[in-house]
């Protein structure tokens, strides 16, 4: 099983990150630290140093951090690790928390020279996106060739236009019946897993070994054998960060 994104650099994952990450070598064959901010970036990729070929890294400037970070710097150590990153991410927007027409502009701004960069660079993306969807959508139609990975994908009405575009869809563990919708109605081969630990869980700290209940839900909904759901996310794993497992 994959954990396609999660954030072991949380400060709740301190006093036992060795033991989150025994146990998810328990259960899992690869998982993805995805970072937000320089800080969290340089964490993923001493993860993924320390942990070759079961870590991997993905790095980039999160919506949240948009306003505060000096996006200079920030891209610069993108640029510098391209070697080492399997994505840029987790990038994009993010409107709940931001309702000032500043504040989403600059988003806006971010989000798109993110784009250019993965372009460059020659890596796919990895999406956030909070009630932002048809301003996301907008900006992701200029770059149509570029391999979009929508984290925590929990937006139904979207489903059809994203899988249109070839955009890969990611289910996390928390359950809801607008996901369960999207697992029932998207092909299984379009389909990722993942936790966002530590968040996603109920009521406590969520952990990559988790991501066993998403390949229940989906075989359950899809009334197909986890082994073939294990079979496909990993295919689909693979295809989209162009890994060998």
């Amino acid at each position: 099983m994959i954990d396609a994104h999660c954030h072991l650099s949380h400060p709740k994952f301190d006093a036992d990150r060795h033991q989150v990450i025994e146990r998810a070598k328990n259960h899992l064959v690869a998982l993805f630290e995805t970072g937000g901010n320089l800080e969290q970036n340089q964490h993923a990729l001493e993860l993924s140093m320390s942990h070759k070929k079961f870590i991997y890294a993905g790095v980039g400037l999160a919506p949240h951090y948009a306003l505060e970070a000096d996006a200079k710097k920030e891209f610069e150590f993108i640029e510098r690790n391209a070697d080492h990153i399997k994505a840029i991410g987790e990038i994009g927007l993010e409107y709940h928390y931001f309702a000032e027409e500043q504040a989403r502009e600059r988003q806006k701004i971010i989000f798109r020279e993110q784009l250019i960069l993965a372009e460059k660079i020659g890596v796919p993306v990895v999406i956030h996106c909070r009630e932002a969807w048809d301003d996301l959508l907008l900006i992701l139609k200029d770059f149509p060739l570029q391999k979009v990975m929508l984290h925590f994908f929990n937006k139904h009405s979207y489903l059809q236009e994203s899988l249109r575009r070839g955009y890969y869809i990611s289910i996390a563990t928390l359950k809801s019946k607008d996901v369960d919708k999207i697992i029932r109605d998207a092909p299984l081969n379009s389909l990722l897993t993942e936790t966002d630990s530590p968040y996603l869980w109920q009521g406590e700290r969520n952990e990559p070994s988790n991501v066993r209940f998403v390949y229940d839900r989906i075989s359950e909904i899809k009334k197909v054998p986890v082994e073939q759901v294990r079979q496909s996310v990993m295919a689909t794993t693979s295809q989209f960060f162009e890994i060998v497992f």
